[in-house]
């Protein structure tokens, strides 16, 4: 099993070496996930992903670059990481949440390695479920744990460079079955991302009530100093909203993470803060 850690901002990625410190040989982190999933708006400048690129090399990381689903703005935003990416000759992955950054990679890229990210790969995830489970027949209980992954698209993915598609773990569970498929999987834990939006909630949060309102414009990133706990008594859980994105917390312990390798999962990815 490969340990990976997700981190979105510069200045936690001394994280990486505290949180690996209390970790035993075998479960350290050996691989980084840098960047942003869900808002083109917060890709990383080159000058950032440089030094990104010297953290990893010199702490012995592997590293993978998370995308969002962009515009063409982002587009050009992520053509010119990918070009120092490329020319650096080194092995890296790119998580993609885009069929047009996936085109792009394809296209342009061949020495960078897509993978399907959690945006792409769709599933039910709503935290109600679980409570419903005990009325459902069995047939709706696993339409709902499994993804859009079927066996067509599973060969549409490997004639397009795709070796790994990336996971949550929603509360009332999930089927994975890539063993068979020469397919890896890795999961997220311990935030399920739930729902995102290019219409933010957050921007203009600072706002009087009487100015506020949601949009698609400019903002002052103030997902970088709010997360939002949302409560409804239908939910047995808070909901996190982060930004334009909401999530909550599927505290799975790491070994049953682990008894899904025989169902083709190989890498968890261990999300120390709430993602943005």
């Amino acid at each position: 099993m490969e340990y990976a850690i997700l981190i979105n901002r510069l200045s936690d990625l001394k994280t990486v070496s505290d949180l690996n410190k209390d970790r035993k040989e075998d479960y350290k982190f050996t691989r980084l996930y840098f960047g942003t999933e869900f808002c083109e708006k917060l890709i990383h400048s080159t000058d950032e992903i440089k030094d990104v690129i010297k953290f990893a090399k010199d702490n012995g990381l592997e590293l993978t670059l998370l995308t969002p689903y962009v515009t063409d703005k982002g587009l050009v935003k992520l053509k010119k990481i990918f070009d120092i990416l490329e020319n650096n000759k080194e092995e890296y992955e790119i998580i993609v949440n885009d069929y047009g950054v996936l085109h792009m990679l394809n296209m342009n890229y061949k020495n960078l390695q897509p993978i399907i990210g959690r945006v792409l790969n769709h599933m039910k995830k709503d935290p109600r479920i679980k409570s419903l489970l005990r009325y459902m027949e069995k047939d709706c209980k696993e339409y709902l744990e499994n993804s859009c992954l079927n066996s067509f698209s599973i060969d549409v993915l490997k004639n397009i460079r795709i070796n790994r598609v990336e996971y949550d773990i929603p509360l009332h569970g999930v089927s994975i079955n890539l063993a068979e498929s020469n397919l890896s999987a890795s999961v997220y834990t311990p935030y399920v991302f739930l729902s995102t939006t290019r219409l933010c909630m957050t921007k203009d949060c600072e706002k009087d009530s009487s100015d506020y309102y949601a949009s698609l414009g400019e903002c002052q990133k103030e997902c970088q100093k709010y997360t939002f706990e949302l409560k409804n008594d239908n939910l047995e859980l808070p909901v996190i909203l982060k930004g334009n994105t909401q999530f909550y917390i599927n505290d799975i312990c790491e070994k049953k993470i682990i008894d899904m390798k025989k169902s083709g999962v190989d890498r968890i990815i261990f999300q120390p803060k709430v993602p943005i």
